[in-house]
């Protein structure tokens, strides 16, 4: 997924790898016994995420004709476009593996491109700021057309083409798993070292972990932080008493909020 922004790496490579299964399926579907006009694609949590995405990228017409997300969806914080948080975390990248960015993108795609898998995938781990914060750190972006690249993924943002009505008009069906925060809460939960120091620091990692300072104004990032955890946590702290707090805390953030959204776009008719 990383990106330049620019056609040096122009990004969604993993959704693009997507698509090439798409087609592969739609040209071979046949010799298995299969309809290639009844294809139906289904997602959880980031397989959800991308799923949706399919739905507003041209590469996909005519590729799938039904389609399922499971805690996931192309709004979710960690799976909108973010092109220059990306170019950013694409330096940031070359910089762990010593990579300069000194001279162009194209100098330092090369160079990315020689360091061995193993170094490129343990130097991820820097991007952290506390246990396995952030959730994801590589994500989708917009691409422009152009003659290195004459088939971009996705020229918009999903929400604008949402609220347009600019995506495939095909069932899906969405929702999210009951409790699906507890994977993420029993982490903090079941160890103390990790607890304590999250709650040392909580209103230093809890809005960086709820993507509070990517979502609103600078000086409103305190009072939205004291909104959500006075909602949930009814306290400054995290607490092991009381584990379905915590999860639903992190189940609303990663999941609920833009799955519920998606649903109330006036284009098509949703059922509850």
């Amino acid at each position: 997924f990383l990106s330049t922004n620019n056609d040096e790496a122009p990004g969604n490579y993993g959704f693009k790898d997507q698509v090439f299964a798409l087609e592969w399926v739609r040209e071979n579907i046949h010799r298995f016994g299969g309809d290639k006009s009844q294809v139906t694609i289904f997602g959880e949590s980031a397989g959800a995420a991308s799923v949706h995405l399919h739905f507003f990228s041209p590469t996909t017409k005519g590729l799938f004709h039904r389609a399922i997300s499971q805690s996931g969806s192309a709004l979710t914080f960690w799976s909108r476009p973010a092109n220059s948080r990306q170019e950013q975390v694409a330096k940031q990248q070359a910089s762990f593996v010593n990579c300069s960015t000194k001279y162009g993108s194209h100098d330092m795609i090369e160079c990315l491109r020689k360091v061995d898998a193993v170094t490129l995938a343990d130097s991820a781990d820097l991007f952290k700021f506390f246990t396995n914060e952030p959730v994801a750190v590589y994500g989708p972006v917009t691409e422009k057309p152009s003659l290195l690249n004459p088939r971009p993924y996705l020229t918009e943002d999903p929400l604008i083409l949402l609220q347009n009505g600019e995506f495939h008009r095909i069932p899906w069906m969405t929702g999210v798993v009951a409790n699906e925060g507890i994977s993420r809460a029993s982490q903090l939960l079941r160890n103390s070292t990790t607890l304590q120091a999250l709650n040392k620091n909580f209103n230093l990692y809890g809005p960086q972990m709820y993507v509070i300072p990517w979502s609103v104004p600078e000086k409103d990032v305190n009072a939205v932080w004291k909104n959500i955890t006075d909602f949930f946590l009814q306290a400054d702290y995290v607490n092991v008493t009381n584990p379905d707090s915590v999860q639903g805390f992190i189940n609303v953030k990663l999941f609920i909020i833009t799955t519920t959204n998606i649903l109330l776009t006036p284009f098509v008719a949703a059922y509850f």
